[in-house]
């Protein structure tokens, strides 16, 4: 990962290099004690997208009530991200292997249309996995700050 965050910050008009990750669900409303905390809470569902080219930070916010946690909710947001702020020809991703949302054939046609596709900028996507277990993104830590 590092030599293709060097490759993007020495030449950031040709590759962008991108984390992205789910949060853990979060409970809403945020309550710990009472007779409130054993009620039904509505389960709300992040994902971090961290652009390691520019160091920002995206993250993109539903419940349950609106749609899952899947490939598709998943590959929603990357198609949102890529459209609005990919300009580079070339798209480097990192995720976890979780096969449920990112490891899947559903993310390798989403890959698969942005590459066929006139609308979207990048001609070339690679997307990498971390080893399991040893999975510490950028992301990450934008979550460590939300959960603060």
């Amino acid at each position: 990962m590092n030599n293709d965050v060097e490759l993007c910050k020495t030449d950031p008009n040709k590759v962008t290099v991108i984390a992205f990750d789910l949060m853990k669900t979060l409970s809403t409303p945020s309550l710990s004690v009472g007779v409130a905390y054993y009620k039904r809470q509505l389960s709300t569902y992040n994902l971090g997208i961290h652009n390691l080219t520019t160091n920002d930070a995206y993250m993109y916010v539903w419940n349950e009530s609106m749609a899952s946690r899947g490939p598709q909710e998943i590959g929603s947001c990357l198609l949102h991200f890529i459209k609005n702020y990919v300009h580079t020809e070339q798209l480097i991703m990192y995720s976890d292997q979780c096969g449920g949302q990112n490891r899947n054939i559903k993310m390798a046609l989403i890959c698969n249309f942005v590459v066929g596709s006139n609308d979207y900028l990048p001609t070339e996507i690679h997307h990498k996995f971390l080893v399991s277990g040893h999975s510490y993104l950028a992301c990450d830590r934008d979550f460590g700050v939300i959960e603060k």
